[in-house]
């Protein structure tokens, strides 16, 4: 009687360890699959938010293909930031300017890029 108490204990044990694992490696997923989005972003410039201003643009949690701003939720398709993208990495090369960034009033997916120092005028869609 005793023994199979043991035993029993013993696979509870197992059974324990192995949900334990199984976290664990969920976790490790997690944390690589964040790594590697903070890294592929880290070599783009940081796009500030065309509506409020106030956050960068980051990829959706919850819809592939988006870049969403944390504070007022605005979205952009990833085409969309990835040629904002560009274009300031351009910019940058050639004026000492800042460009800024709207929202069309006729489309918010839509967004102008604006440089008053030399004149650059882009929209995004």
């Amino acid at each position: 009687m005793i023994e199979e108490h043991i035993t029993s204990t013993d696979d509870f044990s197992d059974i324990l360890f192995e949900e334990y694992q199984q976290e664990q490696q969920q976790q490790l997923e997690e944390s690589i699959a964040q790594y590697e989005t903070l890294q592929a972003l880290a070599s783009k410039p940081l796009v500030i938010c065309a509506k409020c201003h106030q956050s960068p643009y980051a990829p959706s949690p919850l819809h592939p293909g988006i870049y969403q701003c944390a504070s007022c939720q605005h979205q952009i398709q990833s085409k969309t930031f990835d040629a904002v993208c560009y274009t300031l990495e351009r910019h940058a090369a050639d004026c000492p300017g800042s460009v800024g960034l709207g929202v069309d009033a006729s489309d918010p997916s839509y967004l102008l890029g604006m440089c008053p120092t030399c004149d650059l005028w882009e929209l995004f869609y």
